[in-house]
Formats: C-alpha cells, sequence, structure tokens
C-alpha cells in the first residue's frame, strides 16, 4: 500500500483517545511599565487565545486528519472544563467518556506573552494525584462500552493522574479482546506500566530516562529500545529523535528502520510528538504495516515542527509531502 492510499483511509478510522485532556490558554498584550508595588512587568492584554493541550493535542490532530474521534479523560467542574467540552464539540469528537469530577481542576496552563513573543510567566491549575477507584470504574466502564466500535486505542500519557497502573492494565487488556492496536505515548521512568501495548513512541530523552544510560549512537539507541521490547512485551517501538527522524524496532528483530527527518526548517517542537502519535494511530487503523505508519508519523512530526506555532496536521499536509 502506498504512503498517499494509507492517507485516503485515514477518514474512515475510528479512533479512541484516552489520556490527560488540558486547557491551553495565551494571554498577549504589551508591556510599557512595571508595578510600583513590585517592579512585577505589566501586562496589557490585548487579545486571549483557547486551545486544547495535552492529549487534547492529541485529539485534535486526530480530529484534523479527518478520523472520526472519541475523547476519554476527566475535567473538573469549571469554565476550563465547559471550555474544553466546547472545543471538543467544535472538532466534531465525541465526549461521551470525558467525565467531570469537581474534586479536581481541569488541567490548565495559561501563558502570559508580551509584544515581542517573550513567555512573561505561565500559570498551571492541576492535581496530579491518581485518580480515585471509583473515578476509574467509571471511565473504565464508558470505555468498554464502546471500544467495540473503533479501529484503535491512542494513549497520551502526562504522567498527571489519569493513568494509573492498575487502568493502564485494564484497558491494555481491554483493547487486546478487541484485537485492537494499542499505541501509547509514555510518561515516566518504569515503562512496565505499558505492558502489552502494541507500540510506544519515546523520544530519545525519554528513552534516555526509564534506561537510565546515556545513549550515544544508533547502537546504543538499539540496546536499549530492544531491550524495553522485551521487558514491556511490545510488538514495536518508534523511537523519535527530533531533527534526526526516528527508528522504529519491532519484536523478534535484529534490524531497524530508520527515516530521517523531513522538515525544512525548525521553528519550534511543542506538540510534534502529539502529531507523531496521532498520525501513527490513524496509519495503522486505516491497515498500514508498522514500517509504513511510522515514516508517516515522523513526517507528521517533520511538518509540525515547521510551524510557527503548536498547529495541526492534515491529511492534505502529508499528501504534498508524502513519498
Amino acid at each position: 500500500m502506498q504512503l498517499s492510499e494509507i492517507i485516503d483511509k485515514i477518514k474512515g478510522v475510528s479512533v479512541l483517545c484516552i489520556g490527560d485532556i488540558m486547557l491551553d490558554c495565551y494571554s498577549y498584550g504589551a508591556v510599557s511599565r512595571t508595578a510600583p508595588e513590585s517592579d512585577a512587568p505589566i501586562l496589557h492584554v490585548e487579545r486571549d487565545e483557547k486551545m486544547l493541550g495535552g492529549a487534547g493535542n492529541v485529539l485534535s490532530n486526530l480530529a484534523s486528519l479527518g478520523a472520526r474521534v472519541c475523547a476519554a479523560g476527566i475535567v473538573g467542574e469549571d469554565a476550563a472544563a465547559q471550555s474544553v467540552l466546547d472545543i471538543l464539540k467544535s472538532q466534531h469528537i465525541d465526549t461521551e467518556c470525558v467525565l467531570q469530577d469537581g474534586d479536581r481542576p481541569t488541567i490548565t496552563k495559561t501563558r502570559y506573552v508580551n509584544q515581542e513573543g517573550s513567555h512573561l510567566v505561565r500559570v498551571d491549575y492541576e492535581d496530579k494525584t491518581a485518580i480515585n477507584a471509583e473515578l476509574e470504574d467509571r471511565l473504565y466502564n464508558s470505555i468498554a462500552a464502546l471500544i467495540a466500535d473503533q479501529d484503535v486505542v491512542v494513549m497520551s500519557d502526562y504522567n498527571k493522574g489519569l493513568l494509573t497502573d492498575q487502568l493502564l492494565a485494564r484497558l491494555i487488556k481491554l483493547a487486546q479482546a478487541h484485537d485492537m492496536p494499542v499505541i501509547i505515548d509514555p510518561k515516566g521512568n518504569d515503562y512496565s506500566k505499558y505492558k502489552g501495548a502494541t507500540m510506544l513512541t519515546p523520544n530519545k530523552k525519554e528513552l534516555v530516562e526509564v534506561s537510565g544510560t546515556q545513549l550515544d549512537g544508533h547502537d546504543a539507541i538499539a540496546n536499549a529500545a530492544r531491550t524495553m521490547i522485551e521487558n514491556t512485551e511490545l510488538d514495536a517501538l518508534l523511537v523519535t529523535l527530533s531533527e534526526e527522524g526516528g527508528m522504529l524496532f519491532e519484536k523478534g528483530s535484529d534490524d531497524f528502520v530508520s527515516f530521517p527527518a523531513q522538515a525544512k526548517c525548525v521553528k519550534q517542537v511543542s506538540g510534534a510528538g502529539d502529531s507523531v502519535v496521532a498520525t501513527l494511530a490513524v496509519a495503522l487503523g486505516g491497515g498500514a504495516s508498522k514500517t509504513q505508519a511510522s515514516k508517516l508519523a515522523i513526517l507528521a512530526g517533520s511538518i509540525a515542527v515547521e510551524q510557527a506555532d503548536t498547529s495541526l496536521i492534515t491529511a492534505q499536509m502529508l499528501k504534498e509531502r508524502a513519498v
């Protein structure tokens, strides 16, 4: 199957995305003086923007690619939660599995930016404690009720308390029972919690952290990747390498496939990993091989870093660059 054929099939793919959904807020303005009581800069806000962050950015990328998307996660019972739900619905994303919990705030990150584009400060609202058993059961049951209608499951773990070890194990087992691929963008220094997943997509820095060793050169990366596949019982591992592209390792193979980055320039890297995992998921859900899906995913990451701000990948963008 050619890459163009894979891209054409994206619109028919149903994706369940589970993870830490966040609201990213930006307040843009100008600083012309400082506060007399503290010498802090005074930002005269001229405009505000809101967009989805964390797993929400994966969801937005999935929708932008044209997939049928179902979101699963937890938000609070606050104004930020309503903003999240409004954005999801505007992108035609199913919110049936987005639960609200009055004991947790919606994860919100607000950035204040001056006229030169410099970030003055970021203010975070979040509760990173693990969700309780009752909330976990509610989320699991809502997912179990509709998983049979999906083609692929993608999990975006930002280590914010949603994807507990127990919930991960239950969800991976559930997907396996439906013979459904599970793609996870991992976090933390213990990947044993992802045991049985189809593929993980760590970047080099994350692989260094979890392996506990410096990974200088492809051989060192390959050794760490193969150990990870064996210990975590994965089918494959796609390691993203920023400006160097990526490397795909598959279970039972001593070889690996390298994918060179195709970015014409690098303006920013924020959100590129979300574009990678979203594209990988829809490609696999559409029947692509792991090699084909990984090639397309690395291309998506390359396109993402070319954008001035965190932007969404479309099927048309991929088609124009796919070879």
